[in-house]
């Protein structure tokens, strides 16, 4: 019988492409014509963005263009962007593949988690990418909550818990329904996304 790998990214909590990794990665998706992906990313966050591209002025770098300015490199526009194109690129990128991402609020203002996460579910299914994304911040878990009961995501999207089981020692995973999230949520119950 045959082995099949599946290619595994890992984004661990406080990491983002280098900048002429970056740019590779999105060289890539234009090559591919997945590049519309990213751009509609950049303009969740900041709706002035109207262009991204990449330029090897010294070292390549990813740039970014908002109305009426020039381009300017990724770098210029704060962490989560930088964070958020790595995403994006490890999903349209790797079709059929797993990404595992650390801390996934790193970086992302509270007020654009929501689009995140509808972003990431979209383009998860469209690629074929599952995501397994861990959190420790309650307004990026209700974030989650949201997009999903929104969306009626409920197939698609599942909250998990882990612990430490209080005689064995042994971590447990227990799967949280949606409701059940929303109830923890609502009461101030604690999480452990």
């Amino acid at each position: 019988m045959p082995h099949t790998f599946i290619h595994t990214h890992f984004v661990p909590a406080n990491s983002k492409l280098n900048s002429e990794r970056l740019a590779t990665e999105f060289d890539k998706a234009k090559f591919e014509k997945h590049s519309e992906s990213l751009l509609k990313a950049f303009q969740l966050i900041d709706a002035t963005i109207e262009a991204v591209d990449t330029f090897k002025i010294g070292d390549a770098d990813l740039y970014l263009k908002q109305k009426g300015e020039n381009y300017m490199p990724i770098s210029m526009f704060g962490d989560a962007m930088s964070r958020v194109a790595d995403f994006i690129l490890r999903i349209v990128n790797n079709r059929d593949g797993i990404l595992l991402i650390d801390e996934i609020e790193n970086g992302i203002h509270y007020e654009n988690q929501e689009e995140i996460w509808t972003i990431l579910f979209k383009l998860c299914e469209k690629y074929n990418v599952q995501l397994f994304a861990t959190s420790h911040s309650y307004e990026m878990i209700e974030a989650f909550k949201n997009v999903i009961m929104k969306n009626n995501f409920q197939e698609r999207g599942g909250y998990f818990e882990m612990s430490r089981h209080s005689v064995s020692y042994e971590i447990t995973v227990q799967k949280i329904p949606i409701y059940s999230l929303e109830d923890k949520l609502n009461n101030k119950n604690p999480i452990r996304g």
